[in-house]
């Protein structure tokens, strides 16, 4: 949430309402960081009673649950009991036991969830959401959707690296976007967003078996265990939203380098109008 973030619009009313509504409310109901916002209410309520949620989470999860088919099994948003497991033992320079994975996998999975309209019920009182890895592309979506509404036709809005545009560049020409470390420098972009996802930004050294390992900060729900850092690698989708390209790009580095390209392949057969660049 404290990450930078810019927008260009043609001329016109100011669309700083529209920034500071859609902020706020991703603050106080997605925001994982936010102690009181909806979702950590949600997360540190340890019961498998129907807990009420907003029609803005709601819609969220919603959108999420459209996307998750396409991602294999390599992106859930209930990862976080691992997350917690894994990185409280590297940052002490070790891994977790197997016992203490054991027990964090049981409260991961999507299917621990029951999500309605107007409650989501836990089947397992430990289960727990961390909407960190699609939540600033949804949030582009969401101010873009508002910009529509009120009357913008073009406009570019980009947050931590993730963009999406609508119309064209106030000089006319396609919004021109440019992608770091891969055969293609710069691409024309129109009414779609792009995502990058990198794995260098946390890792730990720790010594396994006698053997040095580097671990990311990302976790394969598949295996519960941290992909290993062998090669910087990073990986940016184009999608038709901001969300889907997000989901898809944190999908595709958790596979790594050697299954990420055919993974992407697999998915345009899905949704033909994905594009995607690997950093060389």
């Amino acid at each position: 949430m404290t990450m930078p973030y810019r927008l260009i619009t043609e001329r016109g009313p100011s669309p700083q309402t529209i920034l500071e509504d859609t902020f706020s409310k991703v603050h106080a109901h997605l925001n994982y960081w936010n102690l009181e916002s909806e979702i950590a209410r949600f997360n540190q309520k340890k019961s498998t009673k129907p807990f009420p949620i907003s029609q803005t989470l709601h819609t969220f999860l919603k959108r999420i649950n459209r996307y998750l088919p396409l991602t294999e099994g390599r992106f859930d948003p209930t990862i976080a009991p691992l997350q917690k497991t894994w990185q409280k033992a590297l940052k002490q320079a070790k891994t977790p036991s197997e016992k203490e994975i054991k027990q964090a996998k049981k409260n991961v999975g999507w299917h621990l969830l029951h999500i309605n309209r107007t409650h989501i019920t836990k089947k397992k009182k430990g289960a727990s959401l961390d909407l960190g890895g699609c939540a600033k592309g949804y949030t582009i979506d969401l101010i873009i959707e508002k910009l529509k509404e009120n009357g913008y036709t073009n406009a570019l809005m980009e947050w931590g690296g993730e963009i999406r545009t609508i119309g064209k560049h106030p000089s006319g020409r396609k919004w021109r976007i440019g992608i770091a470390h891969t055969t293609h420098p710069s691409i024309k972009l129109k009414d779609a967003a792009i995502a990058t996802s990198g794995n260098t930004y946390q890792s730990w050294n720790v010594k396994v078996d006698g053997e040095n390992k580097n671990y990311t900060h990302l976790i394969d729900p598949k295996t519960a265990k941290p992909i290993e850092l062998e090669t910087t690698f990073s990986v940016t989708v184009q999608a038709p939203n901001c969300l889907l390209a997000d989901i898809l790009a944190s999908t595709a580095l958790v596979m790594g380098r050697d299954h990420a390209e055919n993974y992407l392949k697999r998915t345009q057969k899905a949704i033909p109008s994905i594009r995607f660049w690997l950093s060389r």
